[in-house]
């Protein structure tokens, strides 16, 4: 009995949580400047993506630290606390990938997690989406991969359609 269970609640356990319909439809429209948010490094505009189900804010790139170059390649990371960009950060592009040794094999499932281009040592910066509807929950998703590859900015990590359904922030950021 309970090996017969087992692969029906696995099928169900896929099928309940990969079952969210996707929002094939969306619209981009820019935000007003006067809708920027304020940040310790400087204001920051995103733009809205709407969806039959409802609308969200996205905010692609944003930098959280300074560039490790130099010497402070290998040292912890130095946050933005000061003005660090001059007017409007427009949060348009997303967040560069950090370097890596990228990996291409016949076997697509090694590549979906290279990224394919924006691959800089500028890379500390996230990407965020803000449901209009949303609930006050923040999740800060932090991409696996080993400390290898990968990046927040993949088709794959992209949080919008779980901002929509789920009504939290949602959060992704790159690490070196």
């Amino acid at each position: 009995m309970i090996l017969i269970l087992l692969p029906l609640i696995s099928f169900l356990h896929v099928s309940f949580c990969n079952g969210w319909p996707t929002s094939t439809e969306t619209q981009t429209t820019t935000i007003r400047p006067d809708e920027a948010v304020i940040t310790t490094g400087g204001d920051v505009l995103g733009h809205n993506l709407t969806f039959p189900e409802g609308n969200v804010t996205e905010y692609l790139g944003i930098p959280f630290a300074y560039p490790p170059y130099g010497a402070g390649r290998f040292l912890p990371p130095t946050p933005i606390d000061k003005q660090a960009w001059n007017g409007t950060w427009h949060c348009t592009t997303k967040a560069n990938s950090c370097m890596q040794l990228l990996i291409n094999d016949t076997f697509d499932g090694y590549n979906y997690s290279n990224p394919r281009k924006n691959i800089s040592e500028d890379c500390l910066q996230l990407n965020m989406w803000v449901p209009v509807k949303n609930n006050g929950t923040t999740v800060v998703f932090l991409f696996g991969d080993s400390f290898l590859y990968g990046s927040p900015s993949l088709d794959l990590n992209n949080g919008s359609e779980l901002a929509l359904k789920s009504g939290a922030i949602i959060v992704n950021l790159n690490y070196r």
